[in-house]
Order: C-alpha cells, then sequence, then structure tokens
C-alpha cells in the first residue's frame, strides 16, 4: 500500500503500472490453469493495495496542500479532472485508451514498438495454438483470459479515461514495458517435452534478438540526445549572445523564446537516428508548454537565465499581434524586439498556441 502511493506520488498515470500488472498476474494463472480461488484471492488483494494505496496517495496530497495554500490548479490544471467530465466523455475516452495501446507499436519508437508488436502476435499465436486444447477444457479460465485480455488495454491507460485530454508519451508508456516480459513468460508454459525444447529455442532467440535490439536502441538513443543537446546549446549560447547585447534587456526583463529549434539537419547526419527512442526533441514538449515551461527551465538550468516567467496570455497576446507576424525568423536582423517588458525571440513563422 505504501508502494501503492509512493508511486503515484512519483508520477500519477503509473497506476496503469498497477492496473496492467494485475490483469497480466490473471492472464498467466489462467494460462497455467491453476486453482481458481487463491488466484482470485491473490487478485483481490492486489485490488484492495491499489485502492488503499491510492486513498493514503490523495490524503497525503491534501494535507501538503493545507500544509503549502496550493490547489490541484497548480499542477497542470489538475482542478479539471473530475468524475463527472470523465464519465460524459466516456465513449471517446475507451476509445482513446484503446487506440493508444496500438498506437505505442507505432509511435516514435523506431524499431522497438515494431518488434514488439510482432512478438505480441508471436506469443498470442503460440498461445492459440498450444494452450487453447487446454483451456477448452477449463471454461472459467478461459473466460476470465479473454475478459482480461479485452479489459488490458483499458487498465494501461486507465489514466487515458481519468484525463481526457492526454496522449501517448515516455512516461506514461511504462505500463507497456510490462508487455516484454510477460510475452516471455508465456513461453515458459507447461507442454510436452519435445514442446520445451521448441519453446527453449524459439524463446533464446526471440530474446537474444531483443537484447540486441535494445541494446542498439539505448545506444542510438544517447547519440541522439548528445546531437539534439549539443545543437541546441551552441543555438541558444548564439541567441542569448545577442539578447545580452541588446539595449532592451536587462535583468529584470521577461525573456520569450517563441518557437523550437529546428534539429532536423543536424539529425540528419545521425545514422542512429531511426533506431533512437527520441525522434523528436528531447529538451522541448510540442504545444504553449514547450514554449513556456520547457524553455524557461533549460535557459535557467544550462544557461543561469532567469525568463521571469511569461504568462499564456502574455504569450498569446504577442504570437497573435501584427508585430510579431511581421517579424522575421531568427537569426535574421529584426528577429528580437521588445513587447512591452518582454524581449521577443523568434524562432518560427507561427509558433504553436
Amino acid at each position: 500500500m505504501l508502494c501503492m502511493a509512493c508511486s503515484l506520488g512519483g508520477y500519477q498515470a503509473y497506476v496503469g503500472i498497477a492496473a496492467g500488472l494485475t490483469l497480466l498476474t490473471l492472464m498467466l494463472a489462467c494460462l497455467r490453469t491453476e486453482p481458481l480461488r487463491p488466484v482470485l484471492a491473490r487478485v483481490g488483494a492486489m485490488l484492495g493495495v491499489g485502492v488503499l494505496g491510492g486513498i493514503l496517495y490523495f490524503g497525503v496530497v491534501k494535507l501538503e496542500q493545507l500544509h503549502y495554500g496550493t490547489t490541484m490548479a497548480d499542477y497542470c490544471g489538475a482542478d479539471q479532472i473530475s468524475a463527472g467530465k470523465s464519465l460524459s466523455l466516456l465513449v471517446p475516452s475507451l476509445q482513446h485508451a484503446y487506440s493508444d495501446f496500438f498506437l505505442y507499436c507505432r509511435m516514435e519508437t523506431g524499431h522497438i514498438g515494431e518488434a514488439l508488436w510482432m512478438l505480441l502476435v508471436a506469443s498470442a499465436l503460440f498461445v492459440v495454438l498450444w494452450r487453447l486444447r487446454a483451456l477448452l477444457r477449463h471454461p472459467v479460465h478461459l473466460a476470465l483470459l479473454v475478459a482480461s485480455a479485452v479489459l488490458l488495454p483499458l487498465a494501461f491507460n486507465v489514466i487515458d479515461v481519468i484525463a481526457t485530454d492526454v496522449r501517448v508519451d515516455r512516461l506514461m508508456s511504462y505500463p507497456m514495458q510490462l508487455l516484454l516480459p510477460f510475452c516471455f513468460a508465456l513461453w515458459t508454459l507447461p507442454e510436452t517435452k519435445t514442446l520445451r525444447r521448441t519453446r527453449r529455442a524459439a524463446a533464446t532467440l526471440l530474446m537474444t534478438a531483443v537484447c540486441w535490439l535494445f541494446a542498439l536502441s539505448a545506444n542510438a538513443t544517447y547519440r541522439t540526445v548528445e546531437l539534439s543537446y549539443h545543437y541546441v546549446g551552441s543555438l541558444t549560447d548564439a541567441i542569448l549572445d545577442q539578447v545580452l547585447a541588446d539595449p532592451a534587456y536587462t535583468a529584470d526583463t521577461k525573456l520569450l523564446m517563441a518557437g523550437f529549434p529546428d534539429e532536423s539537419r543536424v539529425q540528419a547526419s545521425n545514422g542512429l537516428y531511426w533506431y533512437s527512442q527520441y525522434q523528436r526533441s528531447p529538451l522541448f514538449w510540442g504545444g504553449t508548454h514547450g514554449i513556456l515551461d520547457c524553455w524557461p527551465t533549460y535557459l535557467y538550468d544550462y544557461h543561469g537565465i532567469d525568463t521571469h516567467g511569461v504568462t499564456l496570455e502574455e504569450y498569446e497576446n504577442i504570437v497573435g499581434s501584427q508585430e510579431f507576424a511581421a517579424m522575421p525568423v531568427w537569426p535574421a536582423q529584426g528577429s528580437i524586439a521588445p513587447f512591452g517588458d518582454t524581449l521577443v525571440v523568434k524562432l518560427q513563422e507561427n509558433p504553436p498556441q
């Protein structure tokens, strides 16, 4: 229970890990045709830990809010999440949760997602071919297995139902990683001596391929992130040289980086880019969050520059103005200009709004 509460404190979307692990445990037990009573008792205990851990987490959150005088609105608009809103959008949220499950295998993860999808298909075929006969003799186990498999994408992406406007991202995709050990667990199911040998050989080949692929991906990701940091760092140094030399800039001036660096050319020279887990900027999220949160954090952490917090309303007024539209994109002359107490650097013709 304490571990559940602490994991939610680390990242609330980790609830999908607990929910998915519960269903995977039930599925594996059904495939092994284990006695139902102890299996259901174990699953019930896991559900109880999840509920009690959630209650403990929310209790600690409320105490922290009282202590520090904060509200849920201070955390990325978490006050907008409610049971009523989730229920009113239940049907599209369910569609979102299931589509995200399959989208993960096609998202920006190079060959990793495709390899996991092929492993899932191979494991499913193994179960159908070698375990279906045994399962037909245990209809309750088979029914629970089918129900769990249907609910599994929803369990993994339960945050899609709780927060209706989210999308698959790397932190939120952690529950999906459970599919990998689950697939290999399927290949340990008891069978005849001949099948055990075949299964052992197939599992060894699959494990070797997966380990090689992940080792390649880890090195490719490191190289991609390294190139990104070097490129953005050099670019930012050049921009800040001009900003600090601008007569309109003082220590109290707000600084707005309106747009994101174009990393396409530097990554085009990276032969490992396709195998990387990052096929977008590892520094900046998209949208206004990347402009108003990621840029200020990066500038302060890596360059010691305080941007003094441009608000969303100020940002939208600036990028929506005719004066901003008339500015050229950096590094052209005139791409850095003051807007009231804010010095603006135009990095894109049409920054996100």
